[in-house]
């Protein structure tokens, strides 16, 4: 059997590990029918993406598309439910959602992406796209803050996305919070190309692409 993508160290680990998947069924120490299962997965290609919806829990479904067009438009409604928007340039658009749809969302710790020592916002968003998970449209900011009113006072949010640029160059993410005066919306420096260090605490938002 002639090999053409694989390189002959790599052809010698891979039989080297089905030689010992098949030791371990015929030991009976894995079972015969999950393994089966497992190699089914894989031969479709479906095995990651059920390791990923194992790993990574929907934490909320975000509704996007709801009927606001313009940053204004958030801004007022957010202020008009209770809640404090501050530090956000309104001048600067971004784009929303012409139809309704909707984004299964989870959340990660920086540490739990693996950076026990913290690490930059481009070293966080490289390694969660090799993770499997997605940048949030900028319109997930601003409606999370919307449809998560309760969330727990103490608690912040920073959404994974493209920066958005205000009227002085700044680049900005969004992040929601709650503290002792409510809940609120605000910006939070990027750094000029996601240079910004992050200790390992602060918890982000990404989306968990659903399998077409």
């Amino acid at each position: 059997m002639t090999r053409k993508c694989v390189a002959d160290e790599q052809y010698r680990r891979l039989r080297q590990r089905l030689d010992e998947v098949l030791r371990r069924v015929d030991e009976k120490t894995i079972p015969f029918e999950a393994t089966m299962s497992i190699l089914q997965l894989i031969i479709e290609g479906r095995f990651i993406w059920e390791v990923w919806k194992t790993i990574w829990k929907v934490w909320k479904i975000v509704e996007l598309g709801t009927g606001l067009k313009s940053a204004f438009d958030f801004r007022k409604t957010i202020t008009d439910y209770g809640m404090r928007v501050s530090g956000w340039d309104v001048g600067k658009e971004f784009k929303v959602a012409t139809e309704s749809t909707s984004l299964d969302l989870v959340r990660v710790s920086v540490a739990k992406l693996g950076f026990k020592r913290g690490a930059t916002t481009q070293q966080i968003y490289e390694h969660a796209k090799e993770l499997g998970l997605e940048l949030c449209p900028a319109e997930v900011g601003p409606q999370l803050r919307l449809q998560y009113a309760d969330q727990p006072r103490g608690e912040d949010l920073f959404i994974g996305m493209e920066p958005i640029i205000d009227s002085e160059g700044r680049r900005s993410v969004f992040c929601l919070g709650c503290d002792h005066n409510g809940a609120f919306l605000c910006p939070i420096e990027f750094g000029r190309s996601g240079d910004y260090i992050w200790d390992n605490d602060p918890v982000w938002v990404f989306v968990r692409p659903r399998r077409k």
